[in-house]
């Protein structure tokens, strides 16, 4: 039996209120977004662009102490249009330690759930 834990939850009731969009604006790009909270989930959506050297929009939250020492695997229910997605894990508030990322898509606009296994970070 896998035991899991909920570290995030997205929608009205959840924990993500204090989580803030990162475009590539930040450095000149035009990419926008914008995530509205649901009952349960987030719908993160926008544009991006490659103009003045851009291409990226975030959604991030705010750095904290989680203890994920016992982590095998995060999964995350999407759904998309063919986009490529990064669900990333920072050890550290430098942006140039080494973090944890993963990448992943799916080919239509339906939900896809993924499981990320521990050891693909």
């Amino acid at each position: 039996m896998i035991n899991t834990i909920d570290i995030i939850d997205f929608g009205k009731s959840g924990n993500t209120n204090d989580w803030v969009i990162v475009n590539d604006d930040v450095m000149g790009g035009l990419s926008q977004s914008t995530a509205m909270a649901y009952e349960n989930y987030v719908l993160f959506s926008g544009t991006t662009s490659l103009k003045n050297n851009g291409g990226f929009a975030s959604y991030s939250s705010p750095y904290g102490n989680f203890n994920l020492k016992d982590l095998t695997a995060v999964e995350i229910k999407f759904k998309s249009t063919g986009r490529r997605f990064s669900f990333q894990l920072d050890a550290y508030r430098s942006w140039w330690y080494p973090n944890y990322k993963h990448q992943f898509s799916n080919k239509s606009d339906q939900s896809d759930y993924r499981s990320i296994t521990a050891r693909k970070f």
